[in-house]
């Protein structure tokens, strides 16, 4: 396990001790998958429950979180390249895990939450956060402002769901995983709404709903963004390679799809991305191009996707969706 994900390790264990302790007893891959798959069943239904009994608008069963950025982070991420790319990906996790800390206090919540360059996190706290801070502008208050919008306790799930989804392979299913986790980034001033999927190896582990739109204040960016992401199937022999689309509000659909094969016999980890196409037809194309980064514009909108290494048996993405 190399340093960055032994990181990560040190921080799952710390955060999430309980989960830690059932993965460690796993003796074989067979036991890991179940065990994997029931805890994050339990996370998942955990965060739904809270959102169903504070009355908020209901998630798909995979949905991952929403979270806003600040400027700062904003900006390390999207001229992220190469290895930078697991780093930041990772780095964004890790920041996201140790918020649970905080959990028992929002003051100090919000705080950290300003120390890791996170605005807001899911889509009922970003709109608070943004009317504040062009009410008051003060990033602090707006911070605050978002935080307090819903239960803490929601926001806490919202973490667990996408850090047991993501982290708990990287941590023990380092041998041959085979997942691609792929963050978007969105650049429009139009919400982006999840619309399909479809993999020709493996399946979908989870998928962002929608992710607001972009906001200007004092002429630096405020985006959102969200996680998709890929795994092989349990025992399969080959890895996973699949698409997605989204869809702006006014009608533009963007479609990006990842391929993580278990060898690098015949392609290596790439990626595809188009405007107007479908998941299907974008997944396909991966292994005929095989590159590690592609970009397409059309009608003054541009979509780019790009990979962290062609080799590795965890491929991480950064897809930006912007005005061109």
């Amino acid at each position: 396990m190399d340093s960055v994900n032994n990181d990560l390790a040190i921080t799952f264990a710390e955060i999430f001790p309980d989960y830690a302790k059932r993965m460690d007893a796993a003796t074989n891959d067979e036991e890991r998958w179940e065990t994997y798959t029931s805890i994050v069943n339990e996370a998942r239904e955990s965060f739904l429950t809270l959102l169903r009994d504070n009355k908020l608008a209901d998630l798909k069963g995979d949905a991952y979180a929403d979270y806003a950025l600040l400027p700062k982070e904003y900006n390390r991420i999207i001229n992220s390249s190469g290895d930078q790319i697991k780093r930041e990906l990772q780095t964004q996790m890790q920041k996201l895990a140790l918020l649970k800390k905080f959990s028992d206090n929002e003051d100090l919540m919000a705080a950290q939450m300003k120390a890791a360059s996170i605005a807001a996190i899911t889509t009922f706290s970003i709109p608070v956060f943004i009317s504040k801070l062009m009410a008051v502008e003060d990033v602090d208050v707006a911070i605050l402002a978002g935080l307090s919008a819903v239960e803490i306790g929601v926001i806490v799930a919202a973490i667990e769901v996408i850090i047991i989804c993501i982290v708990c392979p990287i941590i023990y299913f380092s041998e041959k995983p085979a997942m691609g986790a792929v963050l978007i980034v969105n650049e429009l001033d139009e919400e982006l709404n999840y619309k399909s999927n479809y993999f020709i190896h493996g399946d979908e582990v989870g998928s962002t709903d929608s992710i607001p739109g972009m906001t200007f204040f004092k002429e630096e960016r405020y985006v959102s963004v969200g996680f998709f992401t890929g795994s092989k199937k349990p025992n399969a022999l080959v890895g996973v390679q699949g698409g997605f689309t989204v869809a702006a509000e006014g009608g533009k659909e963007f479609a990006f799809a990842f391929d993580c094969p278990l060898t690098g016999l015949y392609v290596d980890n790439n990626c595809y991305c188009a405007i107007g196409e479908t998941a299907k037809t974008v997944a396909e194309l991966t292994d005929k191009h095989n590159k590690q980064s592609w970009h397409d514009e059309k009608d003054g909108y541009g979509i780019s996707i790009k990979c962290n290494d062609p080799s590795g048996s965890i491929a991480y993405y950064v897809v930006r969706i912007y005005k061109s």
